[in-house]
């Protein structure tokens, strides 16, 4: 669920509220991790009023832990969304990346990085994305 944190005549955002539905599956067998999700997405197009578009959203990623460690893994990812639309409002337009990447654990952090390469729609040609997570648990 997604909702307006600002608006067009500030510059910032679209002002839209978009609602988004999946089904997420995970399966892991030795230094394999693979998962997944599909769903529905709404998204209210920006630039014209009572207007929306429906959309699949979908993603899959296999990730592996290499040398059996869990302290590094690799990972290949798909992700996007896709519209159910002939004639696609502007704002709601087919999305979809590859990302070829890698993380690495040290103590309660995880360290991550990827490239990443757009195949539909108004997706960006190329790029390179990181983060950082603090892991909670066990």
């Amino acid at each position: 669920f997604n909702i307006p944190d600002s608006n067009q005549a500030e510059g910032l955002g679209t002002n839209t509220t978009n609602i988004g539905m999946s089904l997420l599956g995970s399966y892991g067998r030795g230094p394999f991790l693979i998962t997944g999700d599909v769903g529905i997405g709404i998204l209210e197009a920006p630039l014209e009023n009572f207007e929306q578009n429906d959309v699949i959203i979908y993603s899959a990623e296999v990730l592996y832990s290499i040398a059996g460690a869990q302290t590094l893994r690799a990972y290949a990812s798909i992700g996007g969304r896709a519209s159910t639309r002939g004639e696609v409002p502007v704002g709601t337009e087919d999305l979809g990346e590859v990302r070829l990447g890698a993380d690495y654990t040290f103590s309660r952090w995880r360290l991550d990085a990827a490239g990443l390469v757009g195949y539909a729609g108004n997706s960006p040609s190329w790029g390179v994305t990181g983060g950082v997570a603090l892991l909670f648990g066990s």
